[in-house]
């Protein structure tokens, strides 16, 4: 991996840990598999906006899909954070902000 694709990776995962909705599925997705679904209900937020939220973490790499069934004619897919880690990530950022 070169330096600017490292680069840009950070960026997307700083820029994905930017919302408050993410930062919460993100933590819900650490315990168990986490649809977009159950999300928008446990939240109280519309499934457009929450599945918008998945796809950014999806695309920086924070979760990854780990399951789909069959729901109603539709599939739903449910994701849970990746083996990376979005917390270490996040406490290497809270210890460059500190230096500042």
């Amino acid at each position: 991996m070169t330096s600017d694709t490292s680069e840009a990776a950070r960026a997307k995962r700083l820029s994905a840990l930017a919302h408050p909705v993410r930062l919460e599925i993100l933590t819900r997705a650490e315990s168990e598999p986490l649809s977009a679904s159950a999300a928008a209900v446990a939240l109280g937020e519309p499934l457009g906006t929450v599945a918008y939220h998945f796809r950014v973490l999806h695309t920086a790499g924070l979760i990854e899909l780990v399951a789909e069934e069959r729901r109603r004619g539709s599939i739903e897919s449910f994701y849970e954070t990746t083996s990376s880690g979005w917390r270490e990530f996040a406490r290497k950022l809270d210890e460059l902000i500190a230096l500042d």
